[in-house]
């Protein structure tokens, strides 16, 4: 199990990203009929079960991200992480499990070959845990990416979520989708309300990730609390809380998209709209 560095900050490290940013690797066109919200859980802890409850009772579905290998592990920050039996249990509740790596690592430092080998075992360790069907979304480590890793995440996933904070509207990027992060703090709570708020005027497709479900989460999770609060607010601004794959469909991205072009060479698209802010992601 890996336990990578946390990304740089410094100046050099910034303006990477912000390169990477602007080259979009698998432009594609989104259009929400009406607003549409995903909650996101990555690395998986267990206790991101108890999401899955909260966002169920308001007839909801979420994605979860495993990073494969810390199944059956227990980690200082998030407690028990996820086990063959939460995979399974989530699947058959209609609930979306999606890519995460195998050992968390920096994609933006990675060639192009540990890239494909991190991402076939956690394809594999999926399929070993008993998940059924193709894995259709993947979410960055640390939300960490590189032109290279976009490209080969691009050919093989549908959609795929970094850290750029924002909504997902017009002209994208599926190969690194925008997001924000929810966290303990009010702040977090209150930056959510105010996307919420801007994605139901567009309409457009909100992403909401998080990490851990607890009443004394982690620096990168969420109470319970905020959690129900957050899926009210949605529903009363008429949002539809679906699985990450089941939104940019109803978005009208297509479902044969992912694989249609080989992941190098790929020129790339036009830039993404709007100017991003940098969010703290493990």
């Amino acid at each position: 199990m890996s336990d990578a560095p946390p990304p740089s900050r410094s100046l050099p490290a910034r303006l990477r990203r912000r390169a990477v940013q602007w080259t979009c690797a698998a432009p594609a066109t989104l259009a929400a009929p009406a607003p549409v919200l995903s909650f996101a859980f990555d690395d998986f802890p267990k206790s991101a079960l108890d999401g899955a409850d909260i966002i169920e009772r308001h007839g909801g579905r979420a994605g979860f991200f495993a990073c494969t290998s810390y199944l059956n592990t227990r980690r200082a920050d998030y407690g028990d992480m996820f086990d063959a039996a939460a995979i399974r249990a989530l699947s058959e509740r209609e609930h979306e499990i999606g890519g995460h790596s195998h050992m968390h690592p920096n994609y933006a430092l990675l060639p192009a070959r540990a890239i494909i080998d991190d991402l076939d075992q956690n394809t594999r360790s999926l399929n070993d845990l008993g998940l059924r069907g193709v894995v259709k979304s993947f979410a960055y480590p640390f939300g960490e990416t590189s032109v290279t890793a976009k490209r080969l995440v691009a050919s093989r996933y549908l959609i795929a979520r970094g850290a750029l904070s924002g909504f997902n509207s017009g002209m994208v990027d599926r190969a690194q989708l925008r997001a924000v992060a929810l966290g303990p703090d009010g702040a977090h709570h209150r930056r959510a309300c105010r996307m919420l708020k801007a994605a139901a005027r567009r309409p457009a497709w909100l992403m909401l990730f998080t990490h851990d479900v607890s009443r004394k989460p982690s620096a990168y999770g969420v109470t319970p609390q905020c959690l129900d609060d957050l899926c009210r607010r949605a529903i009363d601004l008429g949002f539809r809380l679906a699985t990450p794959t089941d939104a940019a469909l109803s978005c009208g991205l297509a479902a044969s998209t992912p694989g249609a072009a080989s992941p190098q060479g790929r020129p790339a698209g036009p830039r993404v709209q709007g100017q991003p802010q940098a969010q703290a992601v493990r």
